[in-house]
């Protein structure tokens, strides 16, 4: 016989695991925030969210797991972020560059917690495959950005406009990371701006040497 599974006080079961579990990342960010990623353990988190480790593990298999699913959800949001502003902005390259540098600077500092946890967690082989998807698919936007802007033919410009966005989104992230660390002393409207520069001149040289070689 299937078990049946009752509201408590009128709040049904699963609506009661999505709190729990968005009490969870939350306390997640909070412990990497205060601690460090050394000090984020499971014991450590469920105290921070007042939860007992039933309630993590009825959520996560473990803390990998809960680390993915914390990055992961920043990442999405940050994407729907930027999907929604450049559907918004003109058409302009040099201002859509600029918006995607404000608004992956403003979702790490915005919540300061978040930006520890990305200067933290980056060198994370559990999140090796999950930063390549998101790089990839900031790329893929960027470049589908550039060949509106430009007007240009998809069959000749996409695959490499496709290895210039990686690398400028890969070059981007890990110039954003010493700039939280301390190690690039710039201010925060100038590293946007010369982020924006950068992808401009990335992609006209491009440009460029496709139509001068006549593909």
């Amino acid at each position: 016989m299937s078990q049946v599974v009752r509201p408590f006080r009128g709040v049904p079961a699963q609506e009661r695991r999505a709190v729990r579990r968005a009490q969870l990342i939350e306390a997640m960010l909070d412990v990497i925030d205060r601690d460090g990623m050394a000090g984020l353990k499971v014991s450590a988190i469920c105290q921070q969210a007042g939860l007992t480790e039933r309630y993590f593990y009825e959520s996560f298999a473990n803390r990998e797991e809960a680390l993915m699913e914390t990055f992961a959800q920043f990442g999405l949001e940050t994407f729907e972020k930027i999907v929604a502003a450049l559907n918004a902005a003109p058409k302009s390259l040099p201002e859509r560059a600029q918006l995607c540098a404000s608004i992956l600077l403003s979702a790490l500092l915005d919540d300061p917690r978040k930006g520890r946890a990305y200067v933290e967690a980056i060198g994370s082989e559990s999140l090796r495959e999950l930063r390549m998807s998101y790089t990839k698919s900031l790329s893929r936007l960027l470049t589908d950005n550039i060949l509106f802007v430009y007007d240009l033919d998809p069959d000749t410009f996409r695959k490499r406009l496709d290895l210039v966005t990686i690398v400028f989104m890969a070059g981007a992230a890990e110039l954003i990371l010493h700039w939280l660390g301390g190690t690039v002393d710039v201010a925060r409207e100038d590293l946007v701006d010369q982020c924006a520069r950068m992808c401009v001149a990335m992609v006209d040289q491009v440009v460029a040497d496709v139509r001068a070689l006549g593909e």
